[in-house]
């Protein structure tokens, strides 16, 4: 009884613990990859109470090489890999990851100083 209780007041700050949650988001944007079994998470946040979440994944291109860390976000009930610079014309995907992002860093100060230091080399 107390390892539970004592598990989901260390889940709660981490934006819950749904592992049901995480493994679907992750299969959804899996099926939008060219090679879906070489997916390859990180930096990712999963937040199965607000139904949202984002982070960054990596997967083999038409060449089998590893194409490099893309951003990706769930919101609205759809998961969307960062499309090419310019392909976001209506901001669907920019608009749902501010959203998780925010909710990841609630403290605006700190999230807009982690967007300013962002290298563009790792996809964000």
């Amino acid at each position: 009884m107390r390892f539970t209780v004592a598990l989901i007041y260390l889940c709660l700050p981490l934006g819950g613990c749904g592992d049901g949650f995480k493994q679907h988001v992750q299969e959804r944007v899996k099926a939008q990859m060219i090679d879906p079994q070489s997916a390859q998470f990180s930096d990712d946040w999963y937040d199965s109470h607000r139904d949202i979440a984002c982070g960054e994944v990596n997967g083999r291109n038409r060449f089998g090489g590893y194409a490099g860390r893309r951003l990706w976000a769930w919101g609205n009930g759809r998961a969307m890999i960062a499309p090419d610079v310019g392909e976001d014309v209506d901001n669907r995907f920019n608009n749902i990851w501010m959203t998780c992002w925010r909710a990841r860093y609630p403290d605006q100060a700190a999230a807009d100083n982690l967007l300013a230091n962002m290298s563009p080399d790792n996809g964000m």
